[in-house]
């Protein structure tokens, strides 16, 4: 006999817990191509690299970011996790799963969802030199063939999913080409999307490694995306992908027109010495950190043209901390990391450190005692660690300034150089832009990281940017990470650096 009172209970027992499941669902991020101001979150690496990491996402991620008021996830992919062995054009369907669960869980915690190839077939940024002229992503056929075909399988896998809860990043970061180059495949990949799915929401990293807007995929209505890390000084230091690992603690704000390198005037280099110009009015102590040298090299120290101090460099013979070899050059790179003493003679007015023959020499910092040994020095230290030294330094009694930019304002010139192209791009074509990437390695002074966090999120603040920030979990994140001088919480599971955690809350509820 059929018991109506049971079946009853059961039916209005399963309303309850519908009802109850729909109320957990949080509310997706409206997305707009032409704004994307309201989109705040995380980079999410499972998929990073098929080197060491090619995981599942992990629910507890979702619902964190979500319960901290976060609304935005993207995931940066290696091809070679979510394809078929030695397929580079084949998805991978039990791993495609694990993304198609990751989509579920940012509809069901209100997060957008943005999947982003980082290394396609045939290009990544941090291996550039993997690729034959044949097997390029620039140049060979098959490796544009296989882009466009994975961009055309996720299209049909993900077509009728609301662009509220995914969107399309289509490759990180691309330079090491002509912009002309990177338009035809980026063009080619976006009309294979639209192909299957013409109202998807597309982005595209900016040119040459995501530092200028591309007018010409203005067009085709895709958002661009731009980068977060300057200066790398600070944002990098201590990395060991980066020529920023030897280096003294950065400072904030950097002197961005001093870089690195005093390079050779020999064949090979184009001869930028370090050049400080003061008047030393009596015998002064300085101390320069010598950190690489590319190619056999002498270091000479002038004063007013005259020789006071040289040492050679054998880097292939000297006994060094690590050796490595230049990819353009072939030349031997040995890091040094050593502290060289001098003394500049009274009534010295131009102070020159030349690198002769080799390559190039970097420096981490020459201090200057003007008062004497044991007093405190003025220390000059390189802002620009990709740049040469050649732009003179002028010592004054507030620290040192360059020559070509005595009274420099540091923000402005942020804005100036790195913020106001995009700026004025988004206003004048009225099309979406974000930071796709952002953060500091764990590495970095915790006082000069948490200062130069603020002044970017207030900066961006003023313009109302959405941002991603390197990463959630890991060495530039909020959690799981080794960063000097910081307090964690144990947050479900997570040790969880809640100081800079607030400072972001704070950034997007104000």
């Amino acid at each position: 006999m059929i018991n109506l009172r049971y079946i009853s209970m059961l039916i209005v027992f399963s309303l309850l817990i519908s009802c109850q499941q729909k109320e957990d669902r949080r509310p997706l991020p409206k997305v707009d191509h032409k704004d994307l101001s309201n989109l705040h979150g995380f980079n999410l690496l499972e998929k990073f690299t098929s080197l060491w990491q090619c995981e599942p996402y992990v629910e507890r991620d979702f619902q964190l970011i979500s319960d901290y008021g976060f609304n935005f996830v993207r995931l940066p992919m290696d091809y070679r996790c979510i394809t078929e062995p030695g397929q580079w054009d084949l998805l991978n369907e039990a791993v495609m799963q694990e993304v198609d669960q990751a989509l579920e869980w940012g509809e069901k915690y209100g997060i957008h969802v943005c999947i982003n190839l980082h290394h396609a077939p045939g290009y990544c940024i941090n291996h550039r030199g993997m690729y034959s002229a044949d097997s390029s992503l620039w140049t060979g056929e098959a490796a544009k063939a296989a882009f466009v075909s994975l961009w055309r399988q996720m299209s049909e896998r993900y077509k009728g999913i609301s662009n509220d809860n995914v969107s399309f990043n289509l490759l990180n970061e691309p330079v090491g080409t002509s912009k002309e180059a990177y338009l035809e495949v980026a063009i080619r990949a976006i009309e294979a999307i639209r192909e299957e799915d013409p109202d998807r929401l597309i982005m595209s990293d900016g040119w040459n490694v995501g530092r200028e807007p591309i007018v010409e995929l203005v067009p085709y209505d895709v958002v661009q995306m731009f980068r977060g890390y300057w200066p790398m000084s600070i944002t990098h230091y201590g990395a060991g992908w980066t020529n920023n690992t030897y280096g003294p603690d950065p400072e904030w704000p950097s002197n961005q027109y001093l870089g690195q390198y005093i390079r050779s005037s020999g064949e090979n280099g184009d001869g930028t010495p370090l050049v400080v110009k003061h008047a030393f009015n009596k015998e002064t102590p300085a101390e320069l950190t010598i950190l690489r040298v590319a190619g056999d090299a002498s270091l000479v120290v002038e004063a007013d043209g005259r020789e006071i101090f040289s040492k050679a460099y054998y880097p292939e013979k000297d006994e060094v901390l690590d050796r490595e070899y230049d990819p353009e050059t072939g030349l031997p790179v040995g890091v040094y990391v050593e502290m060289l003493n001098f003394v500049v003679p009274a009534g010295t007015g131009h102070l020159t450190v030349w690198a002769r023959d080799g390559e190039w020499i970097s420096f981490g910092i020459l201090s200057v005692y003007l008062e004497g040994a044991g007093e405190d020095p003025v220390d000059i230290i390189p802002g620009n660690i990709w740049s040469n030294a050649g732009v003179p330094v002028l010592i004054r009694d507030d620290g040192f300034v360059t020559e070509n930019a005595p009274y420099a304002d540091w923000d402005s010139i942020y804005r100036a150089d790195h913020l106001e192209p995009w700026i004025n791009f988004m206003n004048e074509y009225n099309i979406g832009i974000m930071v796709g990437e952002w953060g500091v390695y764990e590495k970095a002074p915790r006082d000069v990281t948490m200062e130069w966090m603020e002044y970017m999120l207030q900066t961006w603040q003023e313009y109302d940017l959405g941002w991603a920030m390197w990463n959630f979990r890991g060495s530039f994140g909020v959690a799981e990470n080794n960063r000097r001088d910081t307090e964690f919480t144990k947050v479900d599971g997570l040790m969880m650096d809640e100081a800079m955690l607030k400072m972001l809350e704070e950034s997007i509820s104000e």
